[in-house]
């Protein structure tokens, strides 16, 4: 907006001075002073994420401070109308697998299908990777049987070995043909 210098109005006549005396008559185009125009600086547009705000784009006037949608300045906006609400995260959950003698398990964990990410809990908290999540296979705990001949009353048996953990019969020491 124009702005104006300080000035007199004769009640009277109705003319402008530019002294409380009105000894010194001007005219009322002598008293504008012209708007400077907005010297505006752009706010780029940035995405929420899951936990985040982010905004759209705006441009904000250095000289009188307030916020426009458009870069000419013509629009004025609040700056809460440039808020992108954070979208919080979208929680799967992976149940607890248990771990075996040759396969890996795993925690329960959840993940966000928006951000991608892990986490420890169903809120979303507490964020862990997915190798946070393994339980590694500890392998066979393998008890060797020695070979036993036959003899004429009892069974005799091949050298064999028991893998502790789970049970299972092998023919091998590495636990590999059960």
């Amino acid at each position: 907006e124009d702005g104006n210098t300080e000035y007199w109005t004769c009640g009277t006549c109705g003319k402008y001075f530019s002294d409380a005396e009105g000894k010194t008559e001007i005219s009322l185009s002598d008293i504008v002073i012209k708007a400077t125009g907005h010297k505006l600086t752009k706010t780029e547009a940035k995405a929420a994420t899951c936990t985040e705000e982010g905004n759209a784009e705006y441009w904000t006037c250095e000289t009188c401070g307030k916020h426009f949608s458009d870069a000419d300045g013509k629009t004025e906006i609040a700056l809460a109308d440039t808020v992108i609400k954070a979208t919080d995260h979208k929680m799967t959950k992976t149940e607890a697998k248990a771990v075996t003698c040759t396969e890996d398990g795993n925690t329960e964990y959840w993940t966000c299908g928006t951000c991608g990410k892990y986490f420890s809990d169903a809120e979303g908290k507490t964020e862990i990777t997915l190798a946070d999540t393994v339980i590694v296979a500890a392998g066979h705990k393998m008890i060797k049987t020695e070979a036993k001949t036959a003899t004429c009353t009892e069974d005799g048996n091949t050298e064999y070995w028991t893998c502790g953990t789970c049970g299972k019969y092998f023919s091998d020491a590495e636990g590999k043909t059960e």
